[in-house]
């Protein structure tokens, strides 16, 4: 499992309202909590198959109280050992939010696909059933 301070999206994540960043251990930790239900976050960072790159970029371009009816049509996809599409993603232990970016793989680097989408309530259980995690 990822660590918070490495996601590429922590810096965005860190400035979100909900969100507090609790450092312990000389400020070699980090840990993110979301604050309405003091929840810590689980990192995920997952690698998908190119053909799935489309369908998660059209899951992700829904708003949050859009996804639940636009869900139903949409297929899941499932993680690969390897692939170009990179998902960063970080969920509360109570699944009340969530904070997902894509990114792509070309050259050796990692570009954004997407901005940092976040989801709150039944919103964040529909699409992490979504995402195969």
């Amino acid at each position: 499992m990822a660590q918070f301070k490495n996601l590429e999206m922590a810096t965005a994540l860190s400035m979100h309202h909900d969100i507090k960043i609790e450092k312990s251990l000389f400020g070699l930790r980090a840990k993110a909590v979301y604050q309405p239900t003091g929840s810590p976050l689980e990192v995920y960072s997952v690698d998908y198959a190119p053909e799935a790159s489309k369908q998660l970029e059209r899951l992700l371009s829904y708003a949050p109280e859009m996804l639940l009816e636009a869900a139903a049509t949409l297929p899941g996809v499932k993680p690969s050992q390897i692939g170009n599409t990179h998902m960063e993603a970080c969920v509360s232990a109570d699944r009340k939010f969530a904070a997902v970016q894509l990114f792509r793989y070309s050259d050796l680097m990692t570009s954004p696909i997407t901005d940092m989408k976040c989801y709150e309530g039944d919103a964040v259980a529909v699409l992490f059933e979504h995402l195969g995690l």
